[in-house]
Order: C-alpha cells, then structure tokens, then sequence
C-alpha cells in the first residue's frame, strides 16, 4: 500500500510542476534555466512525498476529563461475533503492487534490450574521433543524430556546409551531456508508467533540448539557412532515447528560432515558480503532528480513549476468566493497530483501546500505579475494587512525566 500511494504523490507533484512549465515558463527564451528546471522539479518530485514535517501543536491543559464509561455490552458482544466470523478479504492493494511491479519489470528488461541492441549495431572500428567524441558516417538504421559521446551522420545528400551545421549541432547535445537527461526521464517512465503526465514532462524536456540548440545554433550561423536545414531533413521517427536532429515538430523550432530573446530581468519569475512549486508539493510530504503541552511536563491524561463497560451479569454470560488486567495487540480489519486493555472487577468490566506505544496507568485510591504496579496486586486488593468516576479520583499531580495513558481509576469498596 506504501508504495501505490508514494508513487500517487511523486506523479501528483509531476502533474503540478508540469503546469508550471507549461502555463508560466515555457514560451520563455531562457533554455538552459528551463532545462535545469525541468530536472529539479523531477528530483523533488520524488523526493518530497519522501519527507515527514513535523508540526507542533502547544495546547494549554486547563482540566482533566476523564473518560465516561458506556454500557455497551450489546455492542461489544456484536464485534466479538463478528470478528470470530469475518472472512478473508481480496487485498486491492497488494495486487495494484504486484501489477505494477511485473509492468515496470517488464519495461526495464525492454530497455535494456533497446539499448543492448543499439550498442550492439554500433561499431567505432571506422568512425572519426573529435576529442572525446565519435563521429559515426552512414549508419544503416539511425539517421542524424546523437546519443552519449557518439554522433551518427548520414550526409549522401548534403552539402559540406549543411553537414558541418549537423555536426555542430549534436556535437551541443553531446557537451551538455543531453543524453543524461534522456536517460533519467526513460527510468522515470518506468517508475510512473502508469501517470500520463511523466510522457507529457519527457517530451517537454526534449523539446526544451532542441531549442537549447537552435538558439546557441542561431546565435553563431544564419537563422535562415538553418531553418532551410530543419525543413529538408525534417522526419518523424519515433527512436527511444537518442536525439535526432530534426524529430521535434519543425513549426514551434522555428517559432522559438526567430522568437525575439526574453528580456533579462523575466528571470526573476524563477525565483518564484519553484519555491512556489516546491511549497505547494509539501501538502503530498508526511505530515507529523507533535502535541505538547504547557502543564509542566505532566502527562496528556485526558485523550479521548474508546471505552466500555459490562456489567457482573454479560460477564457471567460470557464465562469470563478471573483476570483483573489483560492487554492485548489488535490489527482490525480495516488495517489499524492498537492495544485492547481490559479490567475485570468482582461487579462489572471494562475496556479501552489504547496506542501501541502508550503506558498505562490508573490511579487506585488516589494513588498512581503503572503497568508492572497493576500486575503485582494481589487478588484480595483487586476483589475489593469498584470504578471510581469521580472528578477527583485522578491526582495530576502524581502522574510521571512520560507517555501514560490512564483510562480507568478505581476506588475499595466500602464493606458494609
């Protein structure tokens, strides 16, 4: 269930930074500052349902409550029953996990296969070294384009200087290591197979490769002859993780080619967008709720535990044992954990649900006794003892400074 609900989050916050993209930056001429964008909105996407805020919540403590015991005894005999006949239920959640991980492990092995094919038909025995790169001519299956530190060319057709332009071109996707980018967004749609925003962010980060290009490209050749350029070798291939120099569509290159520069002071709006961004995510981190309280230290004894009370006469109906205290470990149904604590008196019994984590305590006589405490009376003490609501039963005072939780105080009873 974890897992489903993690990978829920990191696609919610994809979804969310994509619209910042899309609505606020994308029309923007700032590519590199795009790029860089689009990748720390990714890494935060994944990392901020990661995150567990904690938040203080101080609460004055004024007066104690304690809690009303309910004659539930109908109610209480209505859950046993159906505990001891509930049946095995289908777990939707471990089969959406189980689903989801033969998908993501069969597009992993589709990947691997993919790129153990193209490195497996790519041979360097007579390609052209540039300083790191390799520089591959006529490549059977892959038209101009590049992937790591390699570059195919196919130039039968092109002039010296169109082909010198190719080059120049992928050699910028080579030195700003674009193919990185590629490969991350290829794991990343693998993990959020599912989220159609993941497909809608890759093609936004390889559309933002190519105008990165064009315009440095623009910068430094005619604007004109470059875009004679895309159009001749304009295709529509459909390759995996490779960059091919002309596969984003032609009219928005050329729009953004020709777009006049955005005005420098624009850059600000980034300042804005991703810590924006960022806060807005925090809503899918962990939050935490710590409480303290201000009564010096004393123990939160008034939380409102579930607690229920049978009378000597459905305790007789139900055989019980003689047990004064019983604690015992509770996963219901519903996939909750707590600790079911139960007194049985001499005239009556009563239960409470209480935290894993919590210490029990109960005051008897005005005197506070802890959980090894209640094991060790004897049963001549616990015979006599009656439950005792009175406001002045519980003695704050008396509680240690720990994490008790005290459903219960007891009185003797006064023989007559």
């Amino acid at each position: 269930m974890k897992i489903i609900v993690y990978l829920l989050q990191v696609s919610a916050c994809v979804g969310f930074f994509l619209a910042l993209y899309h609505f606020i930056l994308r029309k923007l001429t700032f590519f590199t500052i795009n790029r860089w964008y689009l990748l720390a909105a990714l890494a935060f996407s994944f990392i901020i349902p990661l995150l567990t805020l904690t938040i203080r919540n101080e609460y004055v403590q004024s007066s104690i409550y304690f809690n009303q015991l309910h004659d539930l005894s109908a109610k209480l005999q209505g859950i046993e029953v159906e505990k001891t006949i509930a049946q095995p239920q289908i777990n939707w959640f471990d089969i959406s996990t189980i689903v989801y991980l033969i998908i993501a492990i069969a597009l992993l092995v589709r990947l691997i296969i993919v790129m153990s094919v193209f490195f497996g038909n790519t041979t360097l025995k007579n390609s052209t070294k540039i300083g790191r790169i390799h520089l591959i001519r006529g490549h059977k299956n892959i038209s101009n384009g590049s992937f790591l530190n390699l570059i195919f060319l196919k130039d039968e057709k092109l002039e010296q200087a169109e082909v010198q332009q190719i080059i120049q071109h992928e050699m910028l996707h080579v030195q700003r290591l674009h193919s990185v980018d590629r490969i991350i967004l290829e794991l990343s749609k693998i993990i959020l197979w599912f989220n159609p925003f993941i497909y809608l962010y890759s093609h936004a980060v390889e559309e933002n490769h190519e105008f990165e290009v064009d315009g440095e490209i623009g910068r430094l050749a005619d604007k004109n002859k470059y875009a004679n350029l895309l159009l001749k070798l304009s295709i529509s291939s459909q390759q995996t993780f490779y960059h091919t120099f002309s596969k984003v569509p032609l009219e928005k290159r050329i729009t953004m080619l020709f777009n006049q520069p955005t005005k420098s002071m624009k850059k600000i709006i980034y300042v804005l967008v991703l810590p924006i961004g960022v806060l807005s995510c925090l809503a899918f981190s962990n939050l935490k709720t710590e409480k303290k309280s201000n009564n010096n230290g004393q123990t939160d004894a008034h939380r409102n535990h579930e607690v229920y009370y049978k009378s000597s006469a459905d305790l007789d109906s139900q055989n019980s044992t003689s047990q004064f205290y019983s604690r015992k470990h509770v996963h219901d149904k519903n996939g909750k954990n707590y600790d079911e604590v139960t007194f049985k008196l001499v005239d009556g019994a009563a239960s409470a649900k209480l935290g894993t984590e919590d210490k029990l305590g109960v005051f008897i006589d005005g005197n506070f006794y802890n959980e090894e405490d209640i094991k060790t009376l004897p049963v001549e003490k616990t015979a006599s003892l009656t439950f005792d609501q009175s406001k002045g039963a519980m003695k704050l005072e008396k509680i240690p400074n720990d994490n008790y939780a005290i459903p219960f105080c007891f009185k003797t009873k006064i023989m007559k």
